[in-house]
């Protein structure tokens, strides 16, 4: 028995090893391109049920089909270690001449298909707001709890990181690649965004040669992070201004900054691409617009939480944003108005995959040949309304 990065042929067929975290949302991705029959746990209680809308199989079953489909049938697993490939020797005895594959090799195979697909194409990109709205809306708790619990308490994972953050008053080069080339348009004088920036911004206002910046934290979460760092933060005051993303055009007036940054955040938004637009009319003429994240992190996440957006690049490396639904090539549909590079870095394991994307606005712009006054106005309307039907549920004791 053995696992590698081997090519993926048409005829294999997977069973995932874990119903658990590690492997919900797979399905959403992985069937549309491979025969998945369905899990296998250890834990005996969940045999015979529906996981992501495929059975858990029991022993037997999986003794069947490894029978019935021989060196076709593989095991995807994440991560390897020796326990799983033991516990699936057992149950497979050594007769049995298929593979385990991680998951990360299947992952990537699947990226790659999904651009070949639409290589040379702009893509279809057609987001339904209202829908992603509410989704978005029902995960926002989820978010705050997270900063909470992880970054905020003292036990907290991220504790030390927020404390640094928190104290931390000079504006560090970017995260990801090249970071230094903040640099280059942020001035003394000029103006710095961070956007989605979380419970608190890791950038302050002080540049290296001793200038000073107007550097601007925004989240549409403000009001509930302000209130978490007003209680642990010991005392240090950096506030957060509420933004949000799809609508950045009416909180920012037009050319108002030099720098924005966008740190693992795009792929939390209702409308990535949308949320991109506003950003650009916000940006100078000549401005950065600067983008670092995980790669195709609704992927590596199962679209868990917030994680509704792969921000990607294809084999050309130009910026894609994608999801189960949606697919579009950044560098073509804004054409000449802007210039897009693209670094990336990390290896076969998703864990370490990350992009930085720097996007330089080349002329001023109108976004209204973009977006739809009315259909924005019908947008911020469905949004409220979500939220209000949202505090309406969960908010109030009645």
């Amino acid at each position: 028995m053995e696992w590698d990065g081997m090519q993926i042929q048409a005829n294999q067929k997977y069973i995932v090893f874990g119903a658990g975290k590690s492997a919900f949302g797979m399905d959403k991705y992985i069937s549309q391109f491979y025969d998945l029959l369905g899990y296998y746990d250890s834990n005996k209680a969940l045999w015979g049920q529906s996981f992501c809308g495929k059975i858990i199989f029991d022993k037997a079953q999986v003794l069947e089909l490894c029978a019935k489909y021989k060196d076709n049938l593989y095991f995807i697993i994440s991560p390897i270690h020796s326990d799983v490939v033991s516990e699936i020797a057992e149950i497979i005895n050594t007769e049995f001449n298929g593979r385990i594959i991680d998951k990360d090799v299947l992952q990537n195979d699947m990226m790659e298909r999904k651009h070949r697909e639409n290589r040379g194409s702009m893509g279809k990109y057609d987001a339904d707001f209202v829908q992603q709205a509410v989704q978005w809306t029902r995960e926002l708790e989820s978010e705050v709890n997270f900063w909470v619990n992880w970054a905020a308490k003292e036990n907290g994972r991220y504790h030390e990181d927020y404390l640094t953050n928190i104290r931390n008053c000079d504006v560090a080069p970017a995260k990801g690649c090249h970071g230094e080339n903040i640099f280059h348009y942020l001035k003394d004088g000029g103006t710095l965004l961070d956007i989605g920036c979380g419970v608190v911004s890791r950038y302050g206002a002080r540049l290296p040669d001793g200038g000073r910046v107007h550097a601007v934290a925004v989240d549409p979460l403000a009001y509930a992070y302000n209130r978490i760092n007003a209680r642990y933060a010991l005392g240090n005051v950096k506030t957060v201004a509420f933004g949000m993303f799809e609508f950045m055009a009416v909180f920012f007036q037009k050319d108002y900054a030099d720098v924005i940054l966008i740190e693992n955040a795009l792929d939390h938004c209702i409308d990535p691409l949308k949320s991109l637009i506003e950003c650009l009319q916000v940006l100078k003429t000549g401005g950065l617009l600067r983008l670092y994240h995980h790669r195709a992190e609704a992927v590596y996440e199962g679209c868990l939480g917030l994680h509704k957006w792969n921000i990607d690049y294809n084999d050309d490396n130009e910026f894609i944003i994608w999801n189960e639904n949606n697919y579009v090539n950044v560098n073509k549909f804004f054409g000449d108005h802007i210039v897009i590079k693209v670094f990336v870095e990390g290896s076969v394991q998703r864990s370490s995959q990350y992009i930085t994307v720097e996007i330089v606005k080349k002329e001023t712009y109108d976004y209204r040949n973009y977006i739809s006054l009315s259909d924005e106005n019908e947008q911020l309307g469905k949004c409220i309304s979500s939220m209000m039907e949202y505090m309406a549920e969960s908010c109030y004791n009645y």
